[in-house]
């Protein structure tokens, strides 16, 4: 792990609310946030790795990257817990 991989760190965005990237100091294109320091990409809740953007799934009360979310979905179909259109997308 790099000096600059330390300073980084996930954070959710608000109560319930997405992850992203987090740091004191400005990293590549992280963006300066009201509240103070940077945010930089979003982050899957179930695989924690940095993505284009996350969803929101209702029902399983998670934010997940597309690959993930099509996972819990294909699973959901399966499995019969409940119907795929409540997985909700950004758009």
């Amino acid at each position: 792990m790099t000096a600059n991989e330390a300073e980084i760190e996930l954070r959710r965005m608000w109560p319930g609310g997405p992850l992203r990237q987090w740091s004191e100091r400005r990293h590549g294109n992280f963006i300066p946030l009201h509240s103070g320091g940077f945010a930089g990409r979003y982050c899957c809740d179930q695989c924690r790795k940095p993505c284009a953007g996350v969803y929101r799934v209702i029902h399983a009360s998670r934010w997940l990257c597309g690959p993930c979310k099509r996972a819990l979905a294909t699973r959901v179909l399966a499995e019969g817990l409940r119907p795929a259109a409540e997985i909700i997308e950004q758009p």
